[in-house]
This record gives structure tokens, sequence and C-alpha cells, in this order.
């Protein structure tokens, strides 16, 4: 457009005529359309490919967590396991004793 504006004034105030000057805009046009288009293009694109990698990071972590949670869970219940044990013995010491005053 500012092409336009420089040679409509040139044209009508200096007398200056170029020819072929409406093909040359035309061209020029299309060539800022066709270049817009793929600038367009390539960002969809890096969009995309940047959506891909955030999703396999996203995947990666939440495998980690979820491993992370299955230990958690296998720790408790290993704690667990032991503290039954535990009373278990506690139980079998107490009931094979006698009472301290009973002797007496």
């Amino acid at each position: 457009m500012i092409l336009q504006i420089i040679y409509a004034y040139l044209e009508n105030f200096a007398g200056f005529e170029i020819k072929l000057f409406d093909w040359m805009y035309t061209s020029i046009s299309y060539i800022y359309v066709a270049v817009a288009i793929l600038m367009i293009k390539t960002e969809i694109i890096n969009q995309k490919i940047q959506l891909m990698r955030l999703n396999k990071i996203q995947e990666q972590v939440s495998k980690e967590v979820e491993e992370q949670e299955a230990e958690k869970e296998e720790k408790k219940e290993k704690q667990n396991e032991g503290d039954e044990e535990k009373e278990n013995k506690k139980e079998e010491n107490t009931g094979n004793e006698q009472p301290e005053g009973s002797n007496a």
C-alpha cells in the first residue's frame, strides 16, 4: 500500500510513470501473502511439535509418580507386616508368662 501511495503521488504531481507498475505491485502482494501463509504454517507445526514434547514429558512424569506411589505402598505393606509380626511375638511372650504375684 505504501508503494501504491508513493506511486500515485509521483504520477499525479511529478508526472513520473512506471510501466507495468500494477503488475509488479500485484506480484509483490502475492509474494507477501504466500510468505505470510508459510510463516503461519511453520508456526502451527512448531506448536504441534512443542505439544508432542510436552505430552511425552507429562507421560514420563506420570509414570515416575506412579512408580513412587507403588514404592511407598510396598514400604507401608512391609512395615505393616513387620508390625504384625512384632505384635504376634508380644502376644506369644505374654501368654507363656505367669503373673508375678501368683507364686507367693
